[in-house]
């Protein structure tokens, strides 16, 4: 399993988890639409998920 923040500039504009060609994908298409993709730890990933709710 992978953790990632979506970046858009400095701000994290959301989160995204997964594992796989489907998570790849999504990564990629992201990137292409001009977000940065931050890989973090299960950790860093809980922390802002119960920030955003």
């Amino acid at each position: 399993m992978k953790y990632v923040f979506v970046m858009k500039g400095e701000e994290i504009a959301g989160t995204l988890h997964g594992a796989g060609t489907s998570f790849i994908k999504m990564t990629n298409m992201l990137l292409f639409k001009g977000y940065g993709i931050k890989y973090v730890t299960k950790e860093e990933f809980q922390e802002e998920e119960a920030r955003e709710i």
